[in-house]
Order: C-alpha cells, then structure tokens, then sequence
C-alpha cells in the first residue's frame, strides 16, 4: 500500500507530461518500409534485389534505355559487349527528361565477354534514405555461371561510386549524358 502511494504521483506526472506532448511516446515511430522504398520493393539487400529481378519483377521484361536497343560495345569495368534496360518506374522519369531517378527506379546492364556470353548483370536500385550522399542508390554485380547469379559485391560499393561519382550532376548515370 506504501508504494503505491509512492509511485501514484509518479504516474501521474508521467500521464500529464505524455498528454502535453499530445500523446506521443518518446519511441520512435517506424514508417512502414513500403514508404521508403515503394509498395512491393525490395529491400537494398543482394539477395532480396536478386530475387525481386529475376522472380517478382525480372529484369528480361525491363524496357532498353531510349537509344540503347539490344546489344552495344562496352568498356571496362562492365564488359565487351552491353544491354542496358529499366523498370517502368526509371523508364516513366526517362520519359520526362528527368535528371534524377525516383525511388524505386532500377537499371539493370546486362555485362557479355567479347564472345557475346553473359558474364554478370550489374544493377543500380534507387532507395530513399539509403546512401543520400550518393543520390541513395544500392549497387550490385552479379556474376553468371552454370545459368544462375551469384552476387559478387553488393550496396555502396566504393568502385561504383568512385566511377559512377564522375557524372554525379547526373544521378550517377553515364547514360544521362546522352540524351
């Protein structure tokens, strides 16, 4: 009976205090991880990307990047030979000249030796709130072999960012140079 008239005040300044603060908790509250990434988006996590791009949402249905049909020659890091493509959700803002790609945006560049064989797909995934210093896109490379992907590097790969940080005025998007 002591304690409770002892710890009654407590609680009830603790209720006053909450109720002035307009009912808020000192915890933080979660935004559900769709508003960060889209309804239905991965995670920017290698696995979770892999499989969103090749089961959910595979890549093969992407559309070509506007003036890139099928294969073009390519260059180191990437390989001899490329196809580059995107989502509907990159392709809507390439549509709109945008300069800078909305969240949910994914690029996917298919990398082929210079015998035309697939060697890996290379993925940029537009992320909000992921890495804002570098325009908030997650990295990927995938290496093919034995007709599955494995990932080789993955998420805020210094190399991609290091190369890719050349056209920064540009979403970190070589492409945007040509259009």
């Amino acid at each position: 009976m002591v304690a409770l008239i002892l710890v009654a005040p407590l609680l009830a300044l603790g209720c006053a205090q909450l109720k002035k603060a307009g009912g808020a908790t000192a915890r933080a509250v979660k935004k559900p991880v769709e508003w960060i990434r889209g309804p239905g988006m991965p995670p920017p996590e290698a696995e979770a990307v892999l499989a969103y791009i090749t089961e959910a949402e595979p890549y093969g249905k992407f559309r070509y990047w506007p003036g890139r049909v099928g294969m073009y020659k390519g260059q180191h890091p990437h390989g001899a030979w490329l196809t580059l493509s995107v989502n509907d959700k990159a392709m809507g803002a390439l549509k709109e000249g945008e300069k800078v790609f909305p969240p949910g945006s994914i690029i996917a560049k298919e990398n082929y030796t210079p015998e035309e064989k697939l060697a890996a797909l290379t993925i940029m995934y537009k992320v909000k709130d992921y890495d804002p210093e570098h325009n908030d896109w997650f990295w990927a490379k995938y290496n093919y072999e034995g007709g599955k992907f494995a990932v080789d590097k993955a998420g805020k790969v210094p190399g991609c960012i290091d190369c890719h940080g050349a056209v920064k005025n540009l979403d970190y998007v070589f492409n945007l140079k040509q259009k």
